[in-house]
């Protein structure tokens, strides 16, 4: 995928969206969770 998206992305930059680094991978909390989950969201579409 890295050889053939650059060429469809007109000149914009990927850049690394994801949760802070965690010894679990789930918060613990589905409150938490949806919170982290709207964030992530937002950060992905915010192009």
């Amino acid at each position: 995928m890295g050889l053939f998206l650059p060429k469809y992305m007109n000149g914009q930059v990927a850049t690394l969206v994801s949760r802070p680094a965690s010894a679990s991978p789930a918060t613990g909390s589905a409150k938490r969770h949806a919170v982290e989950q709207a964030d992530l969201i937002t950060r992905a579409l915010a192009f």
